[in-house]
């Protein structure tokens, strides 16, 4: 039996929410249930696709086809080749399927079917945040000096990621007037918890997503001031209180000399592997410039270089040096086309948030290959849809719940 768009919809929404809890919790199970979850979601869009698939549709997979194909030929470590691929793969698979004529429609109506399931992960997610940060185990000692939050989570950046998945769903589902009040006290629990993990490049993300709220809230510029003025002092106040001000104050002095610039030392450290990545691809043969020298060249790339066996934390110059130009054009090309295809109607300063919410974790960490945040931006991209909507049927004195 044939699977129908609107239950491949709901199916889309309930996987986003398992992934919440399951990052949340992912150091708990021996499994990796998000790989599993990832795979699915792949799988489900890959379905849907096929039903009608266009020709650019299928020349997109023909070339994650011969992208798999020639890095894995040319990788030194298949696991790692193949771990990264599947980040580029169903990453790009899912802005590409969103971007289709009607989707976000499709994806609005899903989220309201399924605000019941969206609310219930939300308060399973703020109560997992609860108690992790009760929790000794919770905490790790990083560079700044402080003890910094990465839950039940591998990292504190996954935490940090996840919360902003959590936010954007918590912003969405509790969006009628007489939740407002939870709403914000969910919205306090993870930002809290981002300061607490000591992530500085989820914090504009952060501000990005509450703003909205704010904005989607109210009309009324005084009460909105109001609102942007108590949140600065509260801001103010957890990133003395978190220890989030100790990595400023670390990479402004830098005390250890390690440094050849502020750059380099405000990005601690990323600029200078930066620079090694993009020297050695200008220096690279014309294939591997045009086709990328593989997922996995990069971490002994910067292993040689700087001693660490990491990626470039910056997509562009991750997907040049391993997809080379044309898996950067993709990238580049996908995103551009959800920018028009998605973003059309909305209003300047909505653009700009969510331009800005992309670019500057890919710029300075990464986007597609943090898959949890990706799925942050898509339920912040349906969520906006959904509000769109509500007002529309309030505007037409239509039932907004049914």
């Amino acid at each position: 039996m044939m699977i129908k768009s609107k239950q491949i919809s709901d199916y889309f929404i309930w996987l986003i929410c398992l992934f919440t809890i399951s990052t949340l919790t992912q150091n708990i199970f021996p499994l990796s249930i998000n790989r599993v979850l990832a795979g699915v979601t792949f799988l489900l869009i890959l379905l849907d696709n096929c039903r009608r698939i266009s020709r650019k549709m299928l020349l997109f997979y023909i070339y994650l086809l011969f992208l798999l194909l020639y890095t894995s030929f040319r990788a030194e470590n298949l696991r790692v080749n193949l771990n990264d691929w599947l980040y580029y793969a169903i990453s790009l698979s899912e802005l590409l399927w969103l971007s289709q004529a009607g989707k976000m429609q499709q994806l609005s109506n899903a989220f309201q079917r399924n605000n019941r399931v969206a609310k219930i992960t939300v308060l399973v997610a703020a109560a997992v945040v609860i108690v992790s940060l009760l929790s000794p185990s919770s905490y790790i000692q990083n560079w700044g000096g402080s003890s910094y939050f990465k839950g039940f989570t591998d990292s504190s950046h996954a935490a940090a990621s996840s919360c902003c998945l959590a936010l954007c769903l918590a912003v969405f589902a509790f969006n009628e007037k007489k939740y407002e009040i939870l709403k914000y006290i969910l919205l306090g629990i993870f930002s809290a918890t981002i300061f607490a993990t000591g992530a500085r490049v989820f914090l504009i993300p952060l501000g990005i997503i509450l703003v909205y709220c704010v904005r989607a809230d109210t009309n009324k510029k005084a009460v909105r001031i109001g609102i942007y003025f108590v949140g600065f002092l509260l801001a103010v106040a957890l990133f003395i209180k978190t220890g989030m001000i100790n990595k400023f104050i670390y990479v402004i002095e830098d005390p250890f000399g390690q440094s050849s610039s502020f750059f380099e030392s405000f990005t601690s450290g990323r600029s200078k592997f930066w620079w090694v990545d993009l020297k050695d691809y200008f220096n690279s043969d014309l294939l591997c410039m045009i086709t990328g020298h593989g997922f996995d060249y990069i971490y002994q790339l910067n292993l040689r270089s700087v001693g660490m066996e990491i990626w470039a934390h910056n997509d562009f110059i991750n997907i040049l040096v391993g997809a080379g130009i044309i898996g950067l054009s993709v990238y580049l090309g996908i995103l551009y086309r959800g920018y028009k295809k998605i973003l059309k109607s909305e209003s300047g300063m909505v653009k700009f948030l969510l331009v800005i919410y992309v670019l500057f974790p890919a710029f300075f960490n990464g986007f597609y290959i943090y898959y949890h945040f990706l799925n942050s931006f898509i339920i912040f991209l349906v969520g906006i849809q959904y509000v769109n909507n509500r007002k529309q049927k309030k505007a037409c004195g239509e039932n907004i719940y049914g």
